[in-house]
């Protein structure tokens, strides 16, 4: 009976490893076009007008790279794993620093991700990524106010970065309200990191092998993008990585 029991269990974990390792190949990561990526075809032109110029604003001010991507669906890959490996691939943030933050919605798959880079997970924390997402995002989402809910999460993101790096930002002058967006900043438990970081085990874990954790440095997986031309005339990021921090919603 035991042997029966631990072959189910290894024949379960290869099957894991197999359909993790096929989705890999599968994914097909869009190359970014600049701080505000809709592939989804969701924001005005305005919103997104906005939001190329209050990011823009942040990351000259503070060397920060916060980063709205919209797809219709993340599919095969989980919206946690699409963000992490698209984060990779794209390295949000600079080098050294690892200052990014991804904003990913799917669409079609009703769910967004804030996802944030090592540099910026004591500021921009897990628990606060979930009251942005609850507070100001999913509710404007589920009324399909997908502009409303973008910049209900970037706003409070960019409050954050403005405090973190003790600079000044005029929301005001890119036409945006402050006032509906200010909540309490909550840290993160000791409890809900080490729920991240065994989601993160387990996830990866079985796609790359226990040895991939052993390898993986900051010249490996996670070292980022190269900060190179990904064409289309957008120069790329400065290579930063992302440690698997961050929070997700759904409606």
């Amino acid at each position: 009976m035991m042997k029966r029991i631990i072959t189910l269990v290894l024949t379960g974990l290869i099957c894991i490893a197999v359909v993790g390792a096929y989705a890999a190949n599968e994914v097909r990561f869009p190359s970014p076009e600049g701080l505000v990526n809709d592939r989804a075809g969701v924001l005005s032109e305005k919103t997104k007008a906005q939001l190329g110029s209050l990011l823009g604003l942040i990351e000259r001010k503070t060397s920060a790279e916060v980063v709205v991507l919209t797809v219709k669906t993340t599919r095969p890959l989980t919206t946690e794993q699409y963000a992490v490996e698209l984060f990779q691939k794209w390295g949000i943030g600079k080098r050294g620093k690892d200052n990014g933050v991804l904003i990913l919605l799917a669409t079609e798959d009703r769910k967004v991700r804030i996802e944030t880079g090592y540099g910026l997970e004591g500021a921009v924390t897990d628990a606060y990524a979930k009251v942005i997402i609850d507070t100001f995002m999913v509710p404007r989402f589920q009324k399909g106010d997908y502009d409303g809910g973008i910049i209900g999460g970037v706003i409070p993101i960019a409050q954050i970065i403005r405090d973190e790096y003790g600079v000044e930002l005029d929301f005001k002058k890119e036409g945006l309200d402050l006032s509906e967006y200010t909540v309490r900043k909550k840290k993160s438990s000791p409890l809900s990191a080490l729920v991240t970081l065994i989601f993160f085990i387990l996830i990866f874990g079985f796609r790359f092998g226990p040895l991939f954790f052993l390898m993986s440095g900051r010249g490996g997986y996670w070292s980022g993008g190269s900060g190179g031309s990904f064409g289309g005339g957008f120069g790329g990021f400065g290579g930063g990585m992302s440690g698997g921090g961050g929070a997700s919603g759904s409606w």
